[in-house]
């Protein structure tokens, strides 16, 4: 028997949505229009280089050597078919599904075969009306190439597919329009409100321009090379859906970022600014003054600072968009988007968010991001207190922090809650470096694991090294979530590094800006007494004890030291105020 021939191919499956029913109201005008939207695809295949291989009836199956090829083929003839419909009657419209996979295949003369081909049509059963469904495979091979805002739907058990797949959407551009009630279940809309957004689809779409420069070709070279770090970065968050500029799918971004760089005499002036397309108001800009230096240093600073500033202004947005919206009349998706918006606004409004995201995890058991967030917000309600959480609500923040990274093990936020509660609730450095280092695989730019991977050093690496990494994920965002974390751990990593001087001052002026944060007093109170201001320090304790009634030895939150000698300082410190573990 002869050997079978094989190849690595990428496969195109597109069919339309519905057209039974589409065919019963109007059967000859149908026809037409199938043969039409048909003869468009394929001429669109043709010109990407694609060759149609099968397909029967109101279905084509197409293959392309290039993954980056197949997708914009499909973006490019889906745009195609959107402007079709905008000009027939409305019973000849047509929306069409496609499904994109690369995978080994048979070939038999013209034809392919083998699961490559089949995964390729389920994913088109999957997709949805007027969007493209690609496999994790094609994933990876586009999402550099092009910034499309592709959404992670995570792992999908495919009909008649031994093993599941990890799909991405690509949706259509009006979520409203024909093509997505073709589509909508019941429980869907049920689900959405005028105030709430698809699950899966971004809460905004952005389109960065081209930098501007000026000066020399370090300019230039900064200016390209902070658009593609920052693309890089804001890629990550499938909150925010990117376009490129030269992209063929057109879609009417929400907010335009611009940029500038201007060189002079070894200074640099790089100047930022997002601006909502709808009316063109700025609501966002900032400037940052350098020296010229190390290019790709400043790229990733910048680049990393930016995108941060950006992604807690949108936050503001959809905080503004959905924070007189019910619970109830909101979807999963936007509840997990209240929730995020309410992080970026301090821990006071802790109780709203554990509300949300119970509301979210009631109706979506097994929801990965929604155990994350319960998890961290669960954390941060105690941020203020000198006391120890309860041993019941430690076991509920790890039990679902652990959970979610179980479900979802390449979720970064998921393994930075794990690093969180695992540094600060149990002192284990190195297996908070382990998830911090896994949340940062899957996003590099992820500040609070960079805080995390800075905490670290600090307690069981070089300090001073520690110290300057700490200060600077700070420095990158005066609006992170982490923010009142990395600031007590700032102070306390002075003490670390020998420094009780400059710990005592960090953690003073801490207090003084936010005095109900009583955690912040209750280290205040042993850095005054190591520092040798035992009269400040007993004064303090006896203060805190007094408005806190349950506050003891006992039931004090433990500060986390990497080293033992460390940790005997401090408790000898608490011993001396009244608070020690007797």
């Amino acid at each position: 028997m002869p050997e079978v021939e094989r190849k690595l191919t990428t496969i195109l499956a597109t069919d339309v949505v519905g057209f039974s029913s589409i065919m019963g109201r109007d059967e000859h005008g149908a026809l037409l229009a199938l043969k039409h939207s048909l003869e468009l695809i394929e001429e669109c295949i043709r010109a990407h280089k694609g060759r149609v291989f099968g397909g029967a009836g109101d279905s084509l199956i197409a293959e392309f050597s290039s993954p980056s090829t197949a997708v914009l083929c499909a973006v490019e003839f889906q745009k195609m078919i959107a402007t079709r419909n905008r000009d027939c009657p409305k019973q000849q419209r047509l929306w069409f599904r496609v499904g994109i996979n690369l995978g080994d295949v048979m070939i038999d003369g013209e034809n392919l075969y083998g699961e490559g081909v089949n995964i390729a049509a389920r994913l088109e059963e999957t997709g949805k009306p007027a969007g493209v469904c690609i496999s994790h495979k094609v994933h990876e091979e586009v999402r550099r190439s092009l910034v499309l805002p592709f959404v992670d739907s995570g792992e999908q058990n495919l009909k008649n597919i031994d093993q599941p797949v990890r799909v991405y959407h690509l949706h259509a551009n009006d979520q409203d329009s024909d093509a997505s009630r073709a589509d909508r279940s019941g429980e869907e809309r049920r689900n959405k409100s005028a105030s709430s957004k698809p699950a899966g689809k971004p809460d905004h779409t952005l389109i960065l321009r081209a930098f501007s420069f000026a000066g020399d070709e370090e300019a230039e070279f900064l200016a390209r090379g902070l658009r593609d770090g920052l693309l890089s970065s804001l890629s990550r968050h499938s909150a925010i859906g990117l376009i490129r500029e030269q992209s063929a799918l057109q879609l009417d971004a929400d907010f335009v970022v611009k940029g500038s760089v201007r060189a002079r005499g070894g200074r640099l002036r790089l100047t930022f600014s997002l601006i909502e397309a709808a009316n063109g108001t700025q609501v966002w800009s900032e400037r940052y003054d350098r020296q010229s230096g190390d290019v790709f240093d400043l790229e990733e600073e910048i680049s990393r600072a930016v995108a941060a500033a950006i992604r807690v202004k949108l936050k503001d947005v959809e905080f503004e968009r959905l924070r007189n919206t019910s619970d109830d009349e909101l979807s999963v998706a936007d509840l997990l988007s209240k929730s995020a918006a309410y992080f970026t606004h301090g821990p006071g409004e802790n109780d709203k968010i554990e509300a949300s995201l119970r509301a979210a995890l009631a109706r979506e058991p097994e929801n990965s991001m929604a155990m994350a967030m319960l998890s961290f917000c669960l954390h941060r309600g105690f941020e203020y207190s000198p006391l120890a959480p309860p041993a019941e609500t430690i076991e509920e923040m790890s039990s679902l922090a652990e959970r979610a990274v179980k479900l979802k093990p390449d979720s970064y936020f998921a393994h930075l809650v794990v690093a969180v509660l695992t540094q600060d609730l149990f002192g284990d450095f190195e297996r908070a470096r382990q998830h911090a280092e896994a949340a940062l695989d899957a996003n590099p730019d992820l500040l609070g694991a960079h805080g995390i991977m800075a905490i670290v050093e600090c307690h069981i690496g070089e300090a001073d090294a520690g110290l300057a990494a700490l200060q600077q994920v700070m420095d990158v965002s005066r609006d992170d979530p982490h923010r009142f974390r990395h600031q007590r751990e700032l102070a306390v990593a002075h003490f670390v590094a020998g420094d009780v001087e400059t710990a005592s001052k960090i953690i003073g002026l801490l207090v003084e800006s936010d005095p109900l944060m009583e955690r912040n007093i209750l280290v205040q109170s042993a850095l005054l007494w190591l520092r040798g201001d035992t009269d400040a320090a007993v004064s303090v304790g006896r203060q805190l004890r007094e408005k806190q009634s349950g506050l003891s030895g006992l039931t004090k939150r433990p500060i986390r030291f990497g080293r033992a000698d460390d940790d005997a300082r401090f408790e000898k410190a608490f011993a001396a105020i009244g608070l020690g573990k007797q």
